[in-house]
C-alpha cells in the first residue's frame, strides 16, 4: 500500500492519495501488560463462580486479593474478555 522507499511520491503524497493520516502509518499497537492479563484470569475465575458480579463487586473482590484497581479499569478489562 504505502512504499516508504519510493522516490516518486513522498509519504505525505501517498497518504493523501489513499486518504490516510500519516500518524496511522507509524502506529504500533501495544500488547497487554502482564498485570492486566493476570487480573483478567482472576476476573474470569470470579465470574465463573458468580456470573452476577458487576464492576463494583468485582473491584472489591480484586482489591481483597491485593490488586490496586479501580472500577473503570475493571470495566475495561471485562469488556475485553
Amino acid at each position: 500500500m504505502i512504499d516508504r522507499n519510493t522516490r516518486d511520491l513522498s509519504m505525505n503524497e501517498q497518504c493523501k492519495l489513499l486518504n490516510l493520516h500519516r500518524s496511522g502509518i507509524y502506529y504500533q499497537p501495544k500488547s497487554e501488560s502482564t498485570l492486566d492479563l493476570e487480573m483478567m484470569t482472576q476476573i474470569d475465575k470470579l465470574h465463573l463462580k458468580d456470573p452476577t458480579l458487576g464492576t463494583r463487586r468485582m473491584k472489591v473482590m480484586l482489591q481483597m486479593m491485593g490488586y490496586k484497581i479501580g472500577r473503570t479499569h475493571v470495566r475495561t478489562l471485562m469488556r475485553k474478555m
